[in-house]
């Protein structure tokens, strides 16, 4: 076998030397093609985290304002008013209260009474009006 420069000569053989350096343009044009659906899959997750996170604060807060306006029954809010509401920063709240039947077979001491309360907050951001609900049972003594 013979050495002449590129070739490489046998009997009656002829071979080009290929090397090859780099890589070719469709490898490139499909790798930044992977790389960009790649990229658009984790924004579309990293935005969709983005809004939860803000959607459990959001009602984290709700929450906040819902137990606020149960912590202040019966000292600053009677519920013998009626129907309540107000707002606290950006959320809506509404107090109801209604007497709370219980079974026939159990009987509450004759001083005591006792009522089903509902806070209702709500609020509205770019998709649209949220509601949370927090219900709980409420006692008041009365003098008799």
């Amino acid at each position: 076998m013979r050495d002449i420069g590129i070739f490489t000569s046998t009997a009656c053989n002829i071979q080009k030397i290929t090397t090859r350096h780099g890589f070719s343009l469709i490898e490139i044009l499909v790798a930044f093609t992977i790389l960009a659906l790649s990229l658009g899959v984790l924004m579309n997750v990293f935005t969709t985290n983005m809004y939860s996170s803000r959607l459990v604060m959001e009602y984290s807060q709700a929450t906040d304002v819902a137990e606020s306006v149960l912590a202040q029954i019966g000292k600053e809010i009677s519920i013998l008013n009626g129907p309540l509401e107000g707002n606290i920063l950006r959320f809506n709240w509404r107090l109801n209260v209604t007497p709370y039947q219980i079974a026939d077979m159990v009987q509450p001491p004759q001083n005591i009474e006792i009522y089903y309360v509902a806070v209702e907050v709500t609020w509205t951001d770019h998709t649209g009006v949220h509601k949370l609900v927090i219900p709980t049972l409420h006692t008041l003594l009365t003098s008799g």
